[in-house]
């Protein structure tokens, strides 16, 4: 019976991989993958787990990506396209774990087990566990694999996989998030200090002081904090 190693490197060698798309696919450092195709007799090489060998072996060689930015930079989309692209796709989750529950519902047993399976509705495929659902969106000839994070709820029929797809990680938004944040607490220090200098003030100094803070509060109300 192969090792895990073994396993990896044959995946590896039938879908074209390195080791840093391999790092990339899965979200782990460069260096953790060199260390999984190490020899078994090397010192420094570790194990690579059950769920990562099938999570590569059923996305076949598909980039796997949990940033939605960057799905979007590599599919040559806008964020909000990718976004309702993939919402669109999650057909493919409910079309296939409907007919798994009519069928007795082997695979969300599967999924239930801490498995990574591969569900399709008619030729489209994505994929499932416990935690994560990998759904397709592809652009022309290039296809990504979008991870959003899922849960197994209780539903009235049985179990469900509840698929959080408005919790995409977004690398622009949380940054412009910050950026804002930054940028409103700075408004906020000014607006304090302008405060602080209107009491005994009249004038056209007053007036000045007084069209200063009209000016920090509109700025302030135009800033676009993303949600944070």
């Amino acid at each position: 019976m192969p090792t895990n190693r073994e396993r990896l490197i044959a995946i590896m060698e039938r879908d074209g991989l390195s080791e840093r798309d391999v790092a990339a696919m899965v979200q782990a450092p460069p260096a953790t993958v060199h260390a999984w195709v190490r020899p078994e007799s090397n010192a420094a090489h570790r194990k690579v787990s059950d769920r990562v060998l099938q999570l590569l072996d059923l996305a076949l060689g598909a980039r796997i990506e949990v940033d939605v930015a960057k799905a979007a930079d590599a599919l040559g989309l806008a964020t909000d396209k990718v976004k309702r692209l993939a919402e669109q796709a999650t057909i493919i989750l409910d079309g296939a774990l409907w007919a798994d529950r009519a069928a007795g519902g082997e695979l969300m047993r599967r999924i239930q087990a801490g498995e990574v399976v591969e569900l399709r509705f008619g030729t489209a495929r994505a994929l499932a566990s416990s935690d994560w659902a990998f759904i397709p969106v592809a652009n022309g000839p290039k296809t990504i694999l979008l991870a959003a994070p899922a849960r197994i709820l209780d539903g009235e029929a049985g179990p469900v996989l509840d698929t959080r797809i408005g919790d995409w990680a977004d690398s622009r938004a949380k940054a412009r998030a910050e950026v804002a944040a930054t940028r409103l607490n700075a408004l906020n220090a000014e607006e304090a200090r302008l405060e602080a200098r209107i009491a005994g003030t009249s004038g056209r100094e007053r007036e000045g002081i007084e069209a200063a803070l009209r000016a920090n509060q509109a700025a302030r109300s135009s800033l676009d904090l993303g949600g944070a």
